[in-house]
């Protein structure tokens, strides 16, 4: 019976050890239940409810998404500012080109005026040389008259002069006007890419506003957007990093719970196996009480039914007893 009863408590013990071990892991399983609720609450999401992996998951995806929309856009308003830049170096330069065309104009009036006043006179070189023998009274060899309009009274050596004056005019309004129709057409090159880069930069800035979330106030028009957008940009690669973070604590806490839920099952399955080798046992320790409850019982009977069979040799049980295994042998 005393070694029935040590078994029992030897197993008894045995099944308070998983038991003792599941309570420990069922209170580290509410803590890090606990741990995840507030992590979620720390960096819920406006509009969220719930905060499990997927969730969060869904969040780094949008996070990802608004972040490329972001650097999208800032690549458009970068565009854009260095387009503005562009437009008023080329409107620069073609006031620059306008200045210097009508500088030329002007000079080309004036230059065109004295050329203008020498052309009669040498702008035939073969009726120069007979123009310059003209003199009033004497009578023209090609028609006999007397007075001369063309003739001026100066000597052959200013006649020179000014021929020379009249050759070195036209070859500078001749350079001169090269020189302003090449302004002239670069001018209008410069027009058209100003007018195309400004049908692009319109279109691309319809474009922009159109996509720009209006809960941001902005516009494409906005001389400071790129900077606005860096600064947008910032605060969700920040936003994305944090999601990121929580994410991947959210998922090293899921497969702790795992792990403890896996653990904890095997327990209570251990537990369960040990309740039942316990409920096995108690029926066997009652069993055996039982039978040795029975067994006293007839033992006691037994002895008294012997005490009244030696009653007769009138000495104690004992003594009896050993008379009686004497005689038998």
């Amino acid at each position: 019976g005393e070694t029935l009863q040590n078994t029992l408590s030897v197993q008894l013990q045995e099944k308070e050890k998983p038991v003792e071990r599941l309570q420990y892991l069922e209170n580290e399983q509410k803590k890090l239940i606990q741990k995840k609720e507030e992590l979620g609450r720390r960096h819920a999401v406006p509009g969220d409810s719930d905060a499990d992996g997927g969730t969060y998951h869904h969040h780094r995806l949008t996070a990802a998404l608004r972040v490329q929309q972001i650097r999208t856009f800032l690549e458009t308003a970068e565009r854009l500012e260095s387009g503005r830049l562009h437009l008023e170096q080329l409107a620069k330069k073609a006031g620059q080109l306008r200045e210097k065309e009508t500088g030329i104009s002007d000079e080309l009036k004036q230059l065109e005026t004295e050329w203008r006043e020498l052309e009669p006179r040498f702008g035939i070189p073969d009726l120069v040389a007979e123009r310059a023998n003209l003199r009033d009274g004497r009578p023209c060899p090609l028609c006999g008259a007397l007075h001369h309009p063309y003739a001026t009274g100066e000597t052959a050596e200013e006649t020179e002069q000014k021929s020379r004056r009249y050759r070195a005019l036209s070859e500078m309004i001749q350079t001169l006007r090269l020189e302003q129709a090449s302004l002239q057409s670069s001018l209008r090159l410069l027009e058209e890419q100003c007018d195309a880069d400004r049908k692009t930069d319109a279109h691309d800035s319809a474009e922009l506003d159109a996509e720009l979330p209006q809960e941001w106030n902005l516009s494409a028009a906005m001389p400071d957007l790129a900077e606005s957008l860096r600064n947008h940009l910032q605060e969700w690669e920040k936003r994305l990093e944090a999601i990121e973070k929580v994410e991947e604590e959210s998922l090293r806490l899921q497969a702790e719970l795992q792990t403890h839920e896996e653990e904890i099952r095997s327990l209570q399955e251990t537990r369960k196996e040990a309740e039942h080798r316990a409920e096995l046992t108690a029926q066997s320790l009652n069993e055996s009480r039982n039978r040795l409850n029975n067994l006293n019982m007839r033992l006691q009977s037994t002895r008294e039914e012997l005490i009244g069979l030696l009653a007769p040799f009138g000495c104690p049980p004992e003594e009896a007893i050993s008379l009686l295994r004497k005689r038998l042998k």
